[in-house]
């Protein structure tokens, strides 16, 4: 048995934006989505001491692959614990007030597969309520419609344009 002394992740600095930048890719492809992360939230990133090393890091760009409305991730995108340990100058205030962001689901009592499925469901529906075909909302979600219609179908989500 060989041994590997693999220092944590907090400790090789250099390693978090190389290895953002492959889980960003591999996931917005595994996703059919483009998104970016903008240069404040890749210094908060690399602040972050990554207590549960690359694994964590890997779950955190899914959630923001996945979670994001825009092609942009942004400060405001990042989970609370990651945004409470920065150490940018970004103001308090520009945070997103939760407590009145009505496009926020309650995911309390939720592992993170659970979560996410209702969160795609959500935005699903809302891209399907604000559009007029299934094309339009796929365009919307920053997706081909066939991938649409799949997820669709494995989230169970019905809907019918009238006319």
């Amino acid at each position: 048995m060989i041994h590997l002394n693999i220092p944590p992740l907090y400790k090789r600095k250099s390693d978090i934006l190389s290895l953002v930048d492959v889980y960003l890719t591999m996931l917005c492809e595994h996703y059919g989505l483009k998104k970016q992360i903008m240069p404040e939230s890749l210094k908060i990133m690399e602040s972050y001491r990554w207590p549960g090393n690359v694994r964590e890091l890997k779950n955190i760009i899914e959630f923001l692959v996945i979670s994001t409305s825009v092609p942009f991730i942004t400060h405001r995108d990042l989970p609370e614990h990651i945004r409470d340990n920065w150490k940018l100058e970004i103001p308090q205030e520009s945070f997103r007030d939760e407590k009145s962001d009505n496009n926020l689901l309650s995911t309390n009592n939720l592992n993170l597969k659970e979560a996410m499925a209702q969160f795609e469901s959500q935005m699903i529906l809302n891209a399907l309520q604000s559009s007029q075909s299934l094309r339009k909302a796929a365009i919307k979600l920053y997706i081909d419609h066939a991938i649409l219609i799949r997820r669709m179908k494995r989230l169970g989500i019905q809907f019918s344009y009238k006319r």
